[in-house]
């Protein structure tokens, strides 16, 4: 039996209109519009779940192209949520079918030469069309942000001609850049500020900027133009950080959701897709875990209408098993150790260090042995002393 994705029920144009009608603010008080403004989250929705299929297709050729190059790491695939769309729709000139990570796929490897391999090869070998790349490891971003973006044009006109073209982002990190990145939306999360879109808490955002410095060093890359000089902005994030109590804040924000997450999965079932629901104001975490992908689907829709105006974060997101979803997306439970680990290092006088592991050992070949074909030769029935 075949596995059932969403099915994109509208329109193009239909999808332009309904992207800008969400660029407008929304308010369900407004009796009078509520049919409209359900089919506009209808549109959207099915617009963005369209994606879905693409994402898995080309996640699967990521974690081939992995284990080809024999890189350990692990893979996981994401569905944009609506809040997010939103805020981009609101801050960018893009329509909502110009959005180019609506599904998007995220390697976290072990060191930067493996992001680099990673990346080099993804451009070069995977049968999807390479459209462009940001490099946010050659060239940071102004607030710290390290990370290479791709983006692949999905195509399978045989099987799935009316997704042809959907475009997917891949990340490629370094598990040190993950656990910067990781720190910037959990602090953001808690604060109920948009530090990852660099708005909020000056103090918290320079923080991070001064930090980013020490992931570049560690990791042997640029630092970037917007920090000074390493012994004046590590003066100042000591400061920072003692003014901030930043890893003390931090570590306790870590226990607080881990003593309240529940992991609500089927232990007789491995589901593929997991609902993730994080509540700000009680710091809890629910995870519903889906075996096919439009149930997962039809739940990530139903969800994200009943929030529209709640402090309750959904995300739907592809991924093997539980263990793996909770290290690519730590910013969900809270797991910022990594990232605490170093910051406390660095702010005691030594440096942050790079997350490496060491080569995968390769078991030598067994020697081939002639085997003994004497005992065919015996009679058939033997009796054995």
């Amino acid at each position: 039996m075949s596995i059932k994705f969403p099915q994109f029920q509208f329109t193009n144009k239909e999808v332009v209109v309904a992207g800008i009608e969400l660029k407008n603010d929304i308010s369900w008080e407004d009796e009078g519009r509520r049919e409209e403004i359900k089919r506009t989250f209808q549109i959207a929705n099915s617009w963005c779940n369209s994606h879905l299929y693409p994402m898995v297709r080309i996640r699967a050729a990521l974690t081939g192209r992995m284990r080809a190059l024999e890189l350990d790491g692990l893979t996981v695939g994401r569905l944009k949520t609506m809040k997010s769309v939103r805020r981009k729709l609101k801050n960018s000139n893009l329509r909502l079918n110009q959005i180019q990570d609506l599904g998007g796929c995220r390697s976290i490897v072990t060191d930067i030469d493996a992001a680099n391999n990673l990346a080099e090869s993804l451009k070069s070998d995977l049968k999807y069309n390479f459209l462009k790349e940001n490099d946010y490891i050659a060239s940071p971003k102004s607030d710290g942000y390290r990370c290479r973006h791709l983006i692949f044009g999905f195509s399978d006109s045989a099987n799935y001609p009316d997704r042809e073209g959907r475009r997917i982002e891949i990340q490629v990190r370094t598990r040190l850049q993950h656990s910067w990145a990781t720190a910037v939306e959990v602090m953001g999360t808690f604060l109920g500020q948009y530090l990852k879109g660099g708005m909020g808490d000056k103090r918290w955002l320079r923080l991070f900027q001064l930090m980013s410095g020490e992931v570049a060093i560690a990791e042997k890359c640029p630092v970037g133009p917007h920090l000074p000089p390493r012994n004046k902005y590590l003066t100042e994030l000591r400061t920072l950080e003692k003014e901030l109590s930043a890893v003390k804040t931090l570590e306790s924000i870590a226990f607080a959701v881990e003593q309240t997450n529940r992991i609500s999965t089927n232990p007789k079932d491995r589901p593929a897709y997991y609902l993730v629901s994080y509540d700000i104001k009680s710091g809890t975490v629910r995870v519903n875990g889906y075996n096919a992908p439009i149930f997962g689907a039809h739940a990530f829709r139903d969800a994200e209408m009943q929030q529209l105006d709640s402090e309750i974060n959904t995300v739907l997101i592809e991924a093997d098993k539980v263990e793996t979803l909770k290290e690519a997306y730590p910013n969900y439970f809270g797991d910022v150790n990594v990232f605490c680990t170093n910051l406390k290092a660095v702010t005691q006088g030594t440096e942050a260090v790079e997350y490496t592991m060491p080569p995968r050992l390769k078991a030598p070949p067994q020697e081939r042995e002639t085997p003994d074909l004497r005992w065919f030769s015996q009679p058939r029935y033997r009796r054995w002393k």
